[in-house]
């Protein structure tokens, strides 16, 4: 009498078309999240209802409300802020200069960096704001 054995087959999982899946989803979640660009100032930018679009430009100068200046992420005092412009016053020629100032600086410190600016030759000046869509209400509190 003769037994027939009968092997066991291997049981494979193809994993091929979930691993397809895996990295399509590790894709669309790389690509929807959103990166930051700003440095760890925090600014309270002044509001407008006009709304125009620039470029983003290499050269940013940011002034916090305890009216410390940064360009890009270097601190520069406003004694030595003439002289850190004038090393990079041809790089910023052709493309110009972002300015981000917080709202609770004085009009006479924007006045006086805004100044030392234009001696240092730097005339295309760039100021962000935050758009915010104001109500034109007339006395009455009718809108416009």
């Amino acid at each position: 009498m003769q037994f027939i054995t009968h092997r066991k087959r291997k049981v494979i999982i193809n994993i091929t078309s979930l691993v397809d899946v895996l990295f399509l989803l590790l894709i669309f979640f790389i690509v929807s999240s959103t990166f930051l660009e700003q440095p760890g100032i925090r600014l309270n930018l002044p509001s407008t209802s006009n709304l125009q679009t620039h470029k983003r430009v290499s050269y940013i100068l940011y002034i916090d409300y305890k009216r410390r200046i940064y360009i890009n992420k270097h601190r520069v005092d406003l004694t030595s802020l003439s002289d850190s412009l004038k090393s990079i016053s041809n790089k910023i020629e052709g493309e110009g200069l972002m300015i981000e100032a917080d709202e609770r600086i004085e009009y006479g410190f924007f006045v006086r960096v805004i100044d030392i600016l234009r001696q240092c030759g730097i005339d295309n000046l760039v100021i962000t704001t935050k758009f915010e869509k104001f109500d034109q209400r007339d006395s009455s509190g009718r809108l416009k």
